[in-house]
């Protein structure tokens, strides 16, 4: 599943997940946009954010390459053109 780095805040219904933590039976955290997972959430809470930094920048890159991403590398219905609406 895909959700944008920049979500829109004019959106309609929830906000989607962006990470979870499972702290057990199994450590995880993972970044559903990107699908970057850690299987130490204490460092991910301490700060250690570098894999998915990295991940959400080589994604932004990557939709910029495919002219999917905005300004700020979002991936927006308006970013698509008219026939996304």
């Amino acid at each position: 599943m895909f959700y944008p780095l920049n979500y829109p805040t004019d959106h309609d219904g929830p906000m989607p997940t962006v990470r979870s933590y499972v702290l057990a039976p199994v450590k995880r955290c993972t970044d559903h946009r990107t699908g970057h997972e850690e299987t130490d959430p204490g460092a991910v809470l301490d700060g250690e954010l570098d894999g998915f930094l990295d991940d959400a920048i080589r994604m932004r890159a990557d939709l910029r390459r495919q002219g999917l991403g905005g300004p700020g590398g979002a991936l927006n219905p308006a970013d698509r053109g008219p026939t996304s609406r």
